[in-house]
């Protein structure tokens, strides 16, 4: 067992899967969650609203966001406050102690034996004392990190630690130790059979998608398939982010606004053929996720042509050269014998399995043995 620190934002505020994730590692591991926050006016509104809502949590029960999971038992959670604008250097020293006072005070409380401390925001560009001080530092990259200020910050994180972990293959791993490694997915849920969500019929072939509707999206694509298959129901699950385009004036097409993670599965388990239609031409984080939790449904998926990683090929329908989209939607509507490698793809990319393959590189850092490529390869 070894002692886990993670430095972050609110527990609320991450992702599912990151919440998935750590939940995971409390049955293995000493797991506390010290969150940040910087007093600024915003700050001191958050606090009211949590004292309201705490109130309203007593008399009313539960009121946590409808994405969010309430943290098990034994993670301890812990907070501390910091000054904001850390470019300057009175305020940058301030905080250097505040949060080097917060560990050792931690510290002389739960006594901690080998710690590992994983700062999960980019924003800590004091660390560099802490480094002087504790004796494994590792900083995962849970986000995409799109500013160049963030990149900036992010960068010199990671060259004060000894290993990071990056959701991107491409920001750190030329002049870094990068492992790329993402939190996971929550494959019991979608693989699970779920209720049909009710709002939308099966008597046609029908085609969703379940994600912001956003630019990045290729809607003259989606607007000549749906075009091309009148016979077809096309949907589009979740918040709306752009112009609808010619789409909103399709009678095939709808638009079912924005619905919970947690009815997430519901959706694509029981519409015929997943949509992947991102426009741009770089695979994103999120899209993999996306597409992994698509997979875990079982249900067929036509994508767009990108550069997939090569076992995604033998399990979806992926738009040939000069191919119309709707023919790709007509090929991925028979494609039902590849289900079950479809779920095994996506299984791998669970949140348990990522936990294993965190706990063994665990194991070794606390050891302090050196990584193997072989060791590196699990990820």
């Amino acid at each position: 067992m070894a002692d886990l620190i993670f430095i972050g934002k609110d527990w609320e505020l991450n992702s599912r899967a990151q919440q998935l994730l750590i939940n995971e590692l409390t049955l293995h591991h000493r797991v506390v969650w010290l969150s940040y926050s910087y007093l600024t006016p915003d700050y001191l509104l958050q606090q009211l609203r949590q004292i309201v809502r705490k109130n309203l949590k007593d008399r009313f029960g539960s009121l946590n966001n409808h994405n969010a999971l309430n943290p098990p038992d034994n993670l301890i959670l812990q907070s501390t406050t910091l000054l904001p604008v850390n470019g300057l250097t009175l305020v940058r020293r301030l905080n250097e102690r505040t949060l080097t006072a917060r560990l050792e005070q931690l510290n002389s409380q739960y006594r901690f034996k080998q710690p590992l401390i994983f700062y999960t925001q980019p924003e800590l560009p004091y660390l560099s004392q802490l480094t002087v001080s504790t004796k494994s530092i590792y900083f995962h990259s849970w986000h995409r990190h799109k500013k160049s200020s963030s990149l900036a910050s992010a960068s010199n994180l990671a060259t004060k630690c000894k290993l990071t972990f990056s959701d991107i293959s491409d920001v750190y791993a030329k002049e870094l130790s990068t492992i790329v490694f993402t939190s996971g997915i929550d494959y019991p849920s979608f693989s699970t059979p779920q209720k049909h969500p009710g709002n939308f019929k099966n008597t046609q072939p029908v085609a969703g998608y379940f994600g912001e509707f956003t630019q990045r999206l290729n809607i003259e694509l989606l607007a000549q398939a749906a075009t091309a298959l009148p016979n077809w129901q096309f949907l589009f699950v979740g918040r709306i982010k752009c112009k609808k385009g010619v789409l909103e004036e399709l009678p095939n097409v709808e638009f079912l606004g924005e619905k919970s993670d947690s009815c997430a599965a519901g959706y694509l388990q029981n519409w015929d053929v997943s949509l992947f239609p991102v426009a741009t031409d770089a695979i994103e984080p999120d899209d993999l996720i996306l597409l992994q939790e698509y997979m875990a449904s079982g249900t067929p998926v036509a994508a767009v042509q990108k550069d997939y990683p090569d076992s995604y090929h033998q399990c979806i329908c992926i738009q040939g050269n000069k191919e119309p989209f709707s023919q790709t939607l007509q090929r991925a509507l028979s494609d039902t014998s590849r289900k079950d490698i479809r779920q095994e793809i996506a299984r791998l990319e669970s949140y348990q399995n990522k936990a294993a393959q965190l706990n063994k590189l665990i194991h070794h850092l606390t050891a302090d043995q050196p990584l193997n490529s072989q060791q590196e390869s699990l990820f």
